[in-house]
């Protein structure tokens, strides 16, 4: 049973701001499907968010930002939780390992609240390490927060959730955690937010405009922040082999990113001739639209946890071409619901865009098959009902007790 003189749990959901704001558009979703009449979420970050702030100030029953400066003052961080955490009476500690760091664990333990920790990516080093141009500080650096996150699982009365087995794998590998405390549980999307049923009448109309796409064919979208892992680069490599079958093509690169990254991005456009082929987007608020003016989904990634723009894409009905790699492998299905090239094939990737240009037909029925996936798999609806139900377990489950549910 649960606490009978309460009929709401406060959980607080910690967390940084982080440049990009993919882990706080998770918790957005989170805040938006989960029951209030079980839960009363308190979001505290340590530092402030980005644009997603405004988005999740509203959803909170109470936000609360620490304003901590420094980023390696572990100790104020700390201090300032554990005060949080008994002025509100919290009875559950809802965090990420990364980005929020160590804090809202070494909080769990010196107050003894029940913790909940997202692995939301995977942490394989070598391919970190690669996508960093081989970066020795990042190496080190990420081997020390290993470590320590290794041992506070041991400390800590904490469960794991992994977006997909994938994660979860990779997370015992190289973190070193605890199998039985690794629950797995996708967070994906409503499929009516991105039934083109649903949106305006006039909407892609009009975006069409502002983007120039109307004759244009095919229309390739990729949503992603800017980065080297994410590798935006090799999809503007790969756009001279389209445009020598489909002249009329168009590249919408949707995402965030740091100046120096756009700048390389807008470099290599410049030298490939793609000005009137490629556009840099930036952060967009009308994804759901976009996807629709879209005839397909490209993801040059070369790691990944789960990612939701793919599962977007899928509620979409857009087939989705992407780097073979495990964590895409776990939810698009090579020739049924889109195309996996082998990683950093981009003569194949090139061509198989070109495959499904040429088979509009086909490319419908990969989308209608995708579609059919989220609803069965990753509808958030279905998804929060067993987050709620872990929350639960774990409130209510003895210390030092684990669980083992995959």
């Amino acid at each position: 049973m649960l606490k009978s003189k309460k009929t709401a749990f406060k959980t607080l959901h910690c967390s940084v701001a982080l440049t990009f704001g993919g882990e706080q558009r998770q918790l957005a979703k989170i805040l938006s499907y989960i029951d209030r009449k079980h839960f009363q979420p308190i979001v505290c970050c340590i530092r402030r968010f980005g644009y997603v702030e405004p988005t999740i100030q509203k959803l909170a029953s109470k936000f609360i930002c620490l304003q901590v400066g420094s980023r390696y003052n572990l100790l104020g961080e700390v201090q300032r939780l554990r005060r949080v955490i008994k002025e509100q009476n919290i009875d559950l500690i809802v965090t990420g390992i990364f980005g929020s760091g160590f804090s809202p664990l070494l909080a769990a333990l010196i107050t003894r609240v029940p913790a909940v920790a997202f692995l939301t990516t995977t942490y394989d080093l070598g391919a970190r390490s690669a996508a960093a141009s081989g970066s020795a500080i990042l190496y080190w650096k990420s081997r020390v927060c290993y470590i320590v996150h290794a041992v506070l699982a041991r400390l800590v009365r904490v469960q794991y959730i992994a977006y997909s087995e994938t994660i979860k794998e990779s997370a015992i590998k190289n973190l070193h955690l605890p199998p039985e405390r690794i629950s797995i549980i996708p967070l994906g999307q409503d499929p009516n937010e991105f039934d083109a049923r649903l949106l305006p009448r006039d909407t892609t109309t009009r975006l069409k405009d502002e983007l120039g796409l109307h004759g244009a064919y095919p229309v390739l979208l990729n949503v992603a922040r800017l980065s080297a892992v994410k590798g935006q680069k090799d999809l503007l490599k790969v756009m001279p082999q389209i445009l020598d079958r489909f002249p009329r093509a168009k590249l919408l690169i949707a995402g965030d990113g740091p100046s120096q990254f756009k700048q390389e991005l807008e470099s290599l456009r410049d030298r490939l001739s793609l000005q009137g082929h490629t556009q840099l987007l930036g952060h967009r608020n009308d994804i759901a639209a976009l996807l629709h003016i879209s005839d397909m989904f490209v993801l040059s990634s070369y790691y990944e946890g789960l990612p939701g723009s793919v599962i977007e894409a899928m509620a979409a009905s857009k087939p989705v071409v992407a780097f073979d790699i495990p964590s895409i492998r776990e939810i698009v299905k090579d020739g049924n619901t889109g195309i996996l090239v082998p990683e950093r094939n981009i003569d194949l990737f090139a061509e198989s865009i070109v495959q499904l240009a040429e088979y509009p037909d086909t490319a419908r029925k990969m989308g209608e098959r995708a579609r059919h996936i989220v609803q069965s798999k990753f509808d958030i609806r279905q998804n929060m009902k067993e987050l709620e139900a872990l929350f639960k377990r774990v409130l209510i489950r003895p210390s030092g007790q684990g669980e083992n549910q995959t």
